[in-house]
């Protein structure tokens, strides 16, 4: 058996919720995958950018909210991978995914005021076939940049990293991942993360992700 079908085999028995079936397609709308020419690695981001999406589309509820704001976002979105440039780098950290934005302020044709969104992610943040993908951070980052293309980032970092981190958990728990409970990066002071928690036993998820939607605030339980 060649080692393609072995890499096969090993997502359809281990990880079936990430594996994408052949012929399955998704419309990017505003969101843009930019990769290295010539660079294999680049193929494989590709492919576990569209898995992660995929899922989104249609594992949960939620992300499939955040995915189609980010598909319908005014102004693009665009996905980068983290490997060897340092430039791409944040705090020359080249293991550390994060958004910015992309690019000059703009007015959108639905009177919309935002930013272009670029998003950094390594290629183990987004592989199906590894572990680390299950931590959320493609959602965790998407929060970040549909936040900032549609002008709704809050002035406050702590509370874009509990928005984020809210998503984050959501995408955990597709995955039966352990949920984040605190949030530390070494520039903020650690902070408890269990609005998803407190949300879900409340049943009141569906009401923080429209909030997160559609405001900069998070008044979540």
């Amino acid at each position: 058996m060649s080692v393609r079908a072995l890499v096969a085999v090993g997502l359809v028995l281990g990880l079936g919720l990430a594996a994408p079936a052949p012929g399955d397609e998704i419309e990017l709308g505003s969101i843009r995958i930019e990769t290295p020419e010539g660079d294999l690695r680049g193929r494989e981001f590709h492919r576990g950018i569209m898995a992660g999406l995929l899922v989104m589309r249609d594992k949960s509820p939620y992300l499939a909210q955040l995915l189609r704001a980010a598909q319908d976002a005014p102004f693009p979105i665009v996905l980068h991978p983290l490997m060897e440039d340092r430039a791409m780098s944040l705090h020359n950290d080249p293991y550390r995914p994060y958004a910015r934005v992309g690019g000059s302020r703009v007015l959108g044709r639905d009177g919309t005021i935002g930013y272009p969104a670029a998003v950094y992610l390594t290629l183990a943040n987004v592989n199906p076939y590894w572990s680390e993908s299950k931590r959320g951070m493609l959602a965790h980052e998407l929060v970040h940049a549909v936040d900032l293309v549609y002008g709704r980032s809050h002035p406050e970092r702590l509370v874009r990293e509990r928005r984020a981190s809210f998503m984050e958990n959501v995408w955990r728990d597709v995955h039966g991942w352990r949920l984040t409970e605190q949030y530390f990066d070494g520039k903020l002071p650690a902070f408890e993360t269990l609005e998803y928690q407190r949300a879900k036993s409340r049943g009141a998820i569906a009401r923080c992700v429209q909030m997160l939607l559609s405001t900069s605030a998070f008044d979540c339980p």
